[in-house]
């Protein structure tokens, strides 16, 4: 899977912390989008990690299954399109 950087604009649309993260990220979406969507989890080598239907603007995201390294949040409107695109790192 080839990661796509952030679009224009998509800095000031979520804001996730703490990055690096341990055990939980938060996720807090801005700017009127969807209450309703979807987060997919990738690792570095694009292997989808975990995926959630998710609904309201602050979501706070247990990982502690999660092994240390490089993943990618991408948030996706119900019909498809991306929300936003954000990399994240998980310590040890």
């Amino acid at each position: 899977m080839k990661f796509s950087p952030p679009l224009a604009g998509e800095e000031s649309v979520v804001g996730m912390y703490p990055n690096p993260f341990s055990g939980q990220v938060w996720i807090e979406l801005k700017n009127a989008l969807p209450t309703n969507w979807y987060l997919l989890i990738w690792n570095e080598q694009g292997q989808l990690m975990a995926s959630h239907q998710l609904s309201g603007s602050l979501v706070g995201l247990p990982t502690n299954g999660f092994p240390a390294g490089v993943y990618f949040f991408e948030g996706k409107s119900k019909d498809g399109q991306r929300l936003f695109m954000r990399k994240m790192v998980k310590g040890k």
